[in-house]
């Protein structure tokens, strides 16, 4: 959070009511739609704003001069909240019951357009703003673009319309770029049998359909914490924590301002005369001397002695305790440890004691696993029709799952003897695929091992078969005479394995 920055820009859709190109139910919804982004744009660049410590606060206008308050100033507690969380929903790949998601080929399909670093992306901006948007497209024939094309965008740039009975999007817009005056001058538009692109010129915009066969638009919202009254979600950063960045940025800057003075002691003289401190040295130089000397009056014999005295030296304990409870607010409503704030000091926690210090941040991970890994699913399944040009989900996709790392993220001794202990006692196969997600390797550390395991397999089928008919052939009359004619020496042959 700072104190003094430009504030950030959301694109405005602005232009002719009319739509060339287009028809005017079609041409309505997109108003509806940059209407509605537009209605969301100032809660979301507040937001933004937060995260990337450039919000503008109000100060009170009481303990920090007017001339100082522009000082800059920041704190990256919203920052920090969304970060953590950020980083304990990890993505791992998907699930599918009914077929391998390799032979299906969604694991080639998902590294080539970098599906965990775009997912990763994609659950910032919705703890940021509460949602953030997946659009998936094919690819544009005669350029580089692959065969699928998978982005994904904040709500600054995109928003989309809910519908509450199918629970899915029934038409968005991606904001694709603008111009110098910060006003959007392409934009696509997606809805349930096509995909619109939307160009103005001399503020007019022009509309160019391109039809699909998904029966649905290609657009999936990735919300955080939605629920029925507010299916766009909550932003992780939430009044609460924006009230409590604003008064830790005040405090901060009255800490900056009180160290300036406590570098500086304040001093008085008493019994002086005002006239002897105007000999042309400046204020601050006699601030900040080493000596001070004043000379008395030897031609007045009641004249004093001056003295000279010192204010009690200014301290920074007021401001460090406040920062100390306000990072023990900020904790509580980000659900994360108080000493990962940077002000709060304690001796060294135990491992049990950091387990039981993160556990509600884990279950807010794990709350989140189940909203954002459905919208990835349905990313999975757009990306597989798109490819496959089908007009509906096939059928080796259906309950399809997305995998997330355990946000506990037990260590690997722990995991290692949970998960004998379960293959000891029978819940779990040794060689199943689930055992090894349970030791927590990664989707391309478990395709290496189950193949070599296959290999292994292959070269023990061969060997058992290869043996018996050696030493079958090797017992049979007519060998053991021709080897003898032959004047064979077996004794030194290596043994077969």
């Amino acid at each position: 959070m700072g104190t003094e920055v430009a504030p950030l820009q959301a694109p405005a859709i602005t232009g002719s009511p009319w739509v060339r190109g287009l028809d005017t139910t079609t041409t309505n919804t997109f108003h509806k739609l940059a209407d509605q982004l537009q209605s969301k744009a100032t809660r979301n660049m507040l937001r933004q704003g937060y995260y990337d410590a450039k919000a503008t606060i109000r100060h009170l206008g009481i303990a920090v001069p007017p001339h100082l308050q522009r000082f800059q100033t920041t704190v990256g507690w919203p920052s920090k909240a969304v970060d953590m969380l950020e980083r304990r929903i990890r993505f791992q790949g998907f699930v599918t019951p009914a077929a391998d998601p390799a032979m299906l080929g969604l694991d080639e399909l998902m590294a080539e357009i970098q599906f965990e670093m775009l997912v990763s992306q994609a659950v910032t901006g919705a703890l940021v703003n509460s949602n953030s948007w997946i659009f998936t497209t094919a690819g544009q024939p005669g350029t580089e673009d692959p065969d699928v094309v998978v982005t994904a965008r904040t709500a600054l740039h995109a928003t989309g319309r809910w519908d509450a009975r199918r629970r899915r999007i029934t038409d968005a817009i991606d904001v694709l770029s603008v111009d110098e005056q910060g006003e959007a001058d392409a934009v696509l538009m997606y809805t349930r049998d096509s995909v619109i692109g939307l160009v103005k010129v001399n503020g007019i915009w022009h509309g160019r359909q391109r039809p699909h066969q998904l029966g649905r638009p290609p657009a999936v919202m990735v919300p955080y914490r939605p629920s029925l009254d507010r299916p766009f979600g909550r932003s992780k950063i939430s009044r609460p924590m924006m009230g409590i960045t604003d008064k830790a940025v005040r405090t901060a800057l009255r800490s900056e301002i009180t160290a300036e003075f406590y570098s500086a002691p304040q001093r008085y003289v008493l019994d002086l005369d005002p006239g002897t401190l105007d000999d042309g040295v400046p204020g601050w130089a006699q601030l900040i001397g080493r000596i001070l000397a004043y000379e008395r009056d030897a031609d007045d014999p009641d004249a004093k002695t001056p003295t000279v005295g010192q204010f009690a030296q200014a301290t920074q304990t007021p401001h460090i305790e406040h920062m100390r409870e306000l990072a023990a607010e900020m904790a509580a409503e980000a659900n994360i440890p108080a000493g990962v704030l940077g002000v709060y000091h304690d001796n060294p926690a135990s491992d049990r004691a950091m387990h039981t210090a993160y556990m509600p941040l884990d279950e807010d991970a794990e709350r989140a696993h189940t909203p954002i890994g459905w919208a990835l699913e349905q990313v999975a399944t757009l990306a597989v029709m798109i490819r496959d040009g089908l007009t509906e989900p096939p059928a080796a996709l259906r309950g399809i799952r997305s995998r997330f790392q355990d946000p506990a993220r037990p260590t690997r001794a722990a995991a290692t003897d949970a998960v004998v202990k379960q293959v000891e006692t029978g819940i779990l196969p040794a060689d199943s695929e689930v055992t090894l997600q349970q030791l927590g390797y990664d989707a391309a550390t478990i395709r290496q091992i189950q193949e070599d395991r296959r290999r292994s397999r292959v070269n023990q089928l061969i060997s058992g078969a290869i043996r018996p008919a050696a030493e079958q052939a090797s017992a049979a009359p007519e060998v053991a005479e021709v080897m003898e004619r032959r004047g064979a020496d077996t004794s030194g042959l290596p043994e077969l394995r």
